[in-house]
């Protein structure tokens, strides 16, 4: 995510310094729409915040958002085998102990 944002604020400022400036609601519009689909209930959140976020809060909600997807993918993992076996109830907890010896399941 962070090269994402570097890179589309490299485009603006581009943009910019031969005279054609990307306005903030054009920025907010074309940074949201080059999300990928993992990120279609942030950009729907986003489009409803009112007032606009600006493009600092913007980057900031967007990196704990990519933190947030990344503790949240092993849990996915966890749930999907919890589904696909019989006996997931047992694979998750021994799973959860690897990979977090921290969390405890009842």
């Amino acid at each position: 995510m962070a090269a994402y944002l570097r890179t589309f604020k490299n485009s603006c400022d581009s943009l910019a310094s031969i005279n054609a400036p990307v306005s903030q609601s054009d920025m907010f519009t074309f940074l949201l729409a080059g999300l990928p689909s993992e990120y279609e209930s942030f950009v729907t959140t986003a489009k409803l915040q009112r007032p606009k976020p600006t493009m600092a809060e913007l980057r900031s909600s967007l990196l704990l958002h990519e933190s947030w997807l990344q503790q949240m993918h092993p849990i996915t993992m966890l749930m999907i085998l919890a589904y696909v076996y019989p006996y997931g109830a047992t694979i998750i907890r021994k799973a959860c102990f690897t990979l977090d010896p921290m969390l405890s399941l009842s």
